[in-house]
């Protein structure tokens, strides 16, 4: 982390039936809690999306970014930049609704 103190710098997932991992880190920079969002008309338990709030403390400013959750060591497929900072203290749950 450089001695920027990053709490936790990688998404990963773990697939504990077939003992598979894949993981992407945002380098130098800290990740909050990861949200999943299924794909409409999935049919596999990881068809959807994993979004997650990266932070980055040498710019002091957030954003969300989107990865495949099939492919997260892919890195992210797109990500939206806030301009601003936003405390680590977000917490998510998708809904259809």
């Amino acid at each position: 982390d450089n001695g920027l103190r990053v709490p936790f710098t990688h998404v990963v997932k773990v697939d504990r039936r077939w003992e598979g991992r894949q993981s992407y880190g945002f380098e130098g920079c800290s990740v909050g809690e990861p949200c999943f969002v299924p794909r409409p008309g999935a049919k596999a338990e990881d068809d959807g999306y994993i979004i997650v709030q990266v932070f980055e403390p040498t710019k002091r400013n957030t954003s969300f970014a989107v990865l495949d959750a099939q492919r997260l060591s892919e890195g992210p497929l797109c990500s939206l930049d806030l301009q601003t900072f936003l405390p680590n203290a977000f917490h998510g749950t998708w809904s259809n609704e």
